[in-house]
Order: C-alpha cells, then structure tokens, then sequence
C-alpha cells in the first residue's frame, strides 16, 4: 500500500482527535527531506510547503496549542 502525505496527516489529526486527553508537547513529523528529490531542491522545498499546508489545516485550538508549545532556543 503506497500512503501519500495527505493519508499520514488524516491519520495523525484522527489519532490527535481521539487522544486530545493525552497533552504532550511533542510532535514527530515524518517528511521526505532527500535533496535528490528534484521537488525538495527548490528554495522552498516541497516537504516544507506540504508540512505548512497540513499545519493550516489543524483546528485554531490545535494550532494555538501547538504554537504555545513551540520553544525558543
């Protein structure tokens, strides 16, 4: 069976839905990052543009969550 990215990130947000009562701060992301994918030698590369588009996706109280989580080094 051949997943897209869309089919991983309906799955992640399903599973986020249905475990909303587990809080954590964490989030692992799988992207293809291979800089031989001609798609990915753009200056945007297009695991960035995926991962940004399915973040636009998220509910505004998954997206506050997550932006509180994210911390500043």
């Amino acid at each position: 069976m051949n997943n897209t990215i869309q089919d991983l990130f309906i799955s992640l947000r399903s599973y986020i839905d249905e475990h909303q009562e587990t809080k954590s701060n964490m989030m692992t992301v799988y992207a293809n990052l291979d800089p031989s994918d001609y798609t990915n030698q753009r200056e945007r590369p297009a695991w960035m543009i995926e991962l940004k588009n399915q973040f636009d996706m998220l509910t505004p109280e998954q997206k506050q969550e997550a932006e509180n989580a994210v911390v500043l080094r």
